[in-house]
């Protein structure tokens, strides 16, 4: 009789905590990289938006753009920026500076 009683609480115990486990589980939630190096040119203006709105659909939690670029078309810059700029989630920019 004892032994029966320890096992059914020891389940009642198990049931309890798999409860309260299922209760603070994080939704799945992803953080999207992309790296830049080199000019930005429409070709590299048009893999940042793209990238933007992915994760934007993907409701991706932020998105990191690592950046390695001298620079470049104005017009394609701006077209990042207003992108960035009008995003519904965190953009993080990273600059990568290379001393040589």
């Amino acid at each position: 009789m004892k032994k029966k009683t320890i096992i059914l609480f020891l389940i009642l115990i198990f049931i309890f905590f798999y409860s309260l486990k299922e209760n603070y589980t994080t939704p799945n939630s992803s953080i999207y990289l992309l790296q830049l190096n080199g000019v930005i040119n429409p070709i590299t203006s048009q893999y940042v938006v793209s990238g933007i709105e992915d994760a934007e659909a993907e409701e991706a939690e932020c998105l990191i753009l690592q950046l390695d670029t001298p620079g470049g078309l104005d017009t394609s810059m701006r077209d990042i920026i207003k992108k960035m700029l009008n995003s519904t989630i965190p953009i993080i920019v990273y600059i990568i500076i290379f001393l040589k």
